[in-house]
């Protein structure tokens, strides 16, 4: 085995199989973009043989730490531990604030196994380690990352407060107390709400840590996507390496797992009575139609990446095309 140089910077993940299509995918578009980082992965339920394909597969290093042994790091001091933490939402925390800590990189870039990038990244590392927080921002919300209660993390109480969303963070050694607080807050009772939920931890540890000047905002509309699949129709270039929406803007990464086996299925079955009321409302048929439109580029763009090395391919996702359900047909 060749020695691989380690780079300055890593992408930090939680990953099983089960989520390896979206992590194989980004592995496979980082390096064909020529992002200059390294991995650092923590897992579950993947083999030795497994991660050593991986490993080999890439010319960036690939390390790999045993959730267990991340989630050590965890105290919950919750007075009700009915309902266990998400281990996933606690432990790429902990393994970017382990990396942080420790010195081993200059920036690093913490991202959801379900987020797809594809883009190179080399800027926003640089930037980091610079003492810039680059953050994409909460989908959901009207609230810019910049304009968050910057001193005063106590007025984060929930989602409707959210700036930063957790999907593409890149974080510098001037960053590591946020990743330490953003896994930290997680195991505190509430003083309101959703006041230690994942990503109200993520944005009350960036209000605790950070600075309105020193942030850089990732806009949901090109980074997250998840409140665009009515809204917009997206499409590939003509090489299918590249995705734009319809008014020809590129889009560097997106979060959502539709491509995983009943996810797309569920939530057509939640949106069934809507399409019945609306059935008649050309409007509302046409962003079905797009959502519809929307599902297919995205699992097939992703296909593309995720095959390109096919001894590590995910086997993780739907195959075909995704098929809404004709309610107003009468189809059930």
């Amino acid at each position: 085995m060749s020695i691989k140089k380690k780079s300055d910077y890593a992408f930090v993940i939680t990953c099983n199989p089960g989520y390896g299509f979206g992590m194989i995918a980004t592995m496979n578009a980082q390096k064909y973009f020529g992002t200059d980082a390294d991995w650092e992965i923590g897992y579950e339920d993947y083999t030795d043989e497994e991660r050593q394909k991986i490993s080999e597969a890439f010319p960036f290093n690939v390390n790999w730490t045993p959730i267990s042994d991340l989630l050590k790091d965890m105290v919950d001091k919750r007075t009700d531990q009915s309902c266990p933490l998400h281990r996933f939402w606690c432990t790429y925390w902990i393994l970017a604030h382990r990396l942080l800590k420790e010195k081993k990189y200059k920036a690093v870039c913490v991202i959801q196994a379900d987020t797809f990038v594809f883009v190179n990244l080399n800027v926003f590392f640089k930037i980091a380690e610079a003492g810039i927080l680059s953050c994409t921002e909460y989908p959901m919300s009207f609230i810019n990352a910049e304009d968050l209660p910057f001193g005063n993390d106590r007025k984060v109480t929930d989602r409707c407060h959210l700036g930063v969303f957790d999907a593409v963070n890149f974080l510098g050694q001037d960053h590591t107390r946020i990743a330490e607080d953003a896994y930290l807050l997680q195991g505190e009772d509430p003083f309101e709400r959703e006041s230690n939920g994942s990503v109200v931890a993520l944005d009350r540890a960036i209000c605790r840590h950070g600075s309105r000047d020193k942030i850089l905002r990732l806009d949901r509309h090109l980074w997250v996507c998840d409140g665009l699949w009515h809204k917009t129709r997206f499409d590939l270039n003509g090489t299918g390496d590249r995705i734009f929406n319809q008014v020809m803007v590129q889009i560097n990464a997106w979060h959502t797992r539709y491509w995983q086996e009943g996810r797309a299925v569920a939530d057509w079955i939640g949106m069934k009575q809507i399409i019945l009321q609306n059935k008649d409302n050309k409007d509302f048929m046409k962003e079905m139609d797009n959502v519809e439109h929307d599902q297919n580029i995205m699992k097939t763009f992703m296909e593309r990446f995720n095959n390109m090395i096919p001894e590590i391919a995910s086997d993780y996702y739907v195959k075909g095309p995704i098929l809404r359900p004709r309610y107003e047909l009468g189809e059930q």
